[in-house]
């Protein structure tokens, strides 16, 4: 069960999120080139191009993605298949929709509004026979879609949710008004009431249906569950494996790893695994910045008067003076991986100033987009050039926009056309092309 009602978690932090408008956040591996291939788009079709810039694969395709493997997906005359690194379709006759399962390696199929599951050399596991839901219609979104997650997925016949295994057989009858993925062992369903708990692989009953809301199991064996009070008032706990309660009466909880951030009274605490608070002064208001939460005190013109940032073990990173907090200079946040940057912003002049707890460096710049490794991708006079932290211009204030990837490449756009860049600074893709693609699948049909 997705999460889709209104959290007072998201209208608390709106003042703080204010302030951090813009903020980037990278932690995840983020490749250009995927198996040495880029899906890219010009004059309205799709083709590949290499490391080196050049045509590998010619443009053929209304849409392409990247590689996962030795095949990637593409759309012709709306119709899904798969190519080589040649570029030959590996079907003889396209899909409605294809895509990756990330745990097998087989792809899932729509064919005449009914999922399957089929190998990459098209052999057949599952005949398209389960049904997209109303609410799961596959021209919503990729996650909507079943998948294996610790060797069963999720399905759907004649209404209900049952459960198979990777040759196809049905390991859970359909027997539940929803259900969710497994996770530790067990996954949450609903019956006929609309009440969730929890079964095995068996299809045991381990927590019985008592909750209004259910969520997966996490790393520390822990979930989220919710009570219906009203409409559109939910009361959140916390439970273990065995349904017993860590902590309750929450207006809500989100997970962060072994933390968790909570509202209860209108007030933002960090807690344990265990229950316990480890945010021991009074906050009200948060944000989420890749490997850190944020926490801050607001006044009553909801402006923000101190700021202590914290790690996901739990751990105080770094507390912000009220200068800092107050100061019209603080412009923005970049969590990078387990690094925090700030960026300063001074009312008059021509310099910005990034701060990592006490190293600190100053650039003429108006405003920095990214920060990736060694590299700062800095805008001025709404031209956006790329120099390392000390402050050598390894790519000229010339572009329109600047994204970096973990390969080493740069993506440019330029006057309305996109081209590749190297560590260099060297072109090796021209400005030709108007978009690329490096999803290995499709996230909306």
């Amino acid at each position: 069960m997705r999460r889709n009602l209104a959290s007072k978690i998201l209208v608390l932090s709106i003042a703080l999120l204010f302030l951090l408008t813009g903020c980037a956040l990278k932690s995840i591996p983020d490749n250009l080139f995927s198996e040495g291939l880029l899906a890219i788009e010009k004059d309205g079709r799709y083709g590949y191009l290499d490391t080196k810039g050049n045509k590998v694969i010619d443009f053929y395709f209304d849409e392409a993605y990247a590689f996962n493997g030795k095949y990637a997906i593409i759309v012709r005359n709306n119709g899904y298949n798969i190519i080589d690194k040649s570029g030959i379709t590996q079907f003889d006759d396209d899909l409605d929709y294809l895509y990756f399962d990330y745990e097998t390696g087989y792809l899932w199929y729509v064919k005449d509004e009914l999922l399957g599951l089929m190998k990459t050399n098209g052999d057949i596991v599952v005949e398209a026979k389960y049904e997209l839901t109303v609410e799961d219609d596959y021209s919503s979104s990729l996650e909507s879609f079943s998948y294996f997650q610790e060797g069963l997925a999720r399905v759907v016949k004649n209404g209900k949710f049952g459960y198979i295994d990777k040759t196809g057989e049905i390991i859970i009858d359909f027997d539940y008004e929803d259900a969710g993925h497994f996770s530790q062992g067990l996954a949450y369903y609903a019956n006929s009431e609309g009440k969730y708990g929890y079964i095995n692989k068996k299809g045991e009953i381990i927590i019985s249906p008592k909750y209004d809301y259910a969520e997966e199991f996490n790393l520390n064996k822990q979930a989220i569950v919710a009570d219906i009070t009203t409409e559109y008032d939910y009361i959140y706990a916390l439970i273990n494996k065995d349904g017993e309660e860590i902590i309750g009466s929450l207006s809500d909880i989100e997970d962060h790893n072994d933390i968790y951030i909570v509202i209860k009274d209108e007030k933002c605490y960090l807690i344990n695994t265990k229950g316990k608070m480890i945010s021991e002064d009074i906050f009200n208001d948060f944000a989420e910045m890749g490997e850190f939460i944020l926490l801050a005190v607001l006044n009553d013109d909801y402006d923000a008067t101190a700021i202590t940032i914290f790690k996901l073990n739990g751990d105080v990173y770094y507390e912000l003076t009220e200068n800092e907090v107050s100061g019209e200079e603080l412009a923005d946040f970049f969590a990078i991986d387990d690094k925090l940057y700030l960026l300063f912003k001074p009312k008059s002049g021509s310099t910005i100033t990034l701060k990592l707890k006490k190293d600190t460096w100053t650039f003429e710049a108006d405003s920095v987009n990214d920060i990736h490794g060694k590299y700062v991708i800095t805008e001025r006079n709404d031209e956006y050039g790329v120099r390392t932290f000390k402050d050598a211009m390894v790519i000229d204030y010339l572009y329109d926009y600047i994204w970096a990837y973990d390969d080493g490449y740069f993506l440019a756009r330029l006057d309305g056309k996109i081209g590749i860049l190297n560590e260099r600074g060297k072109t090796i893709a021209e400005f030709l092309y108007t978009s690329c693609n490096t999803d290995i699948n499709s996230y909306n049909k």
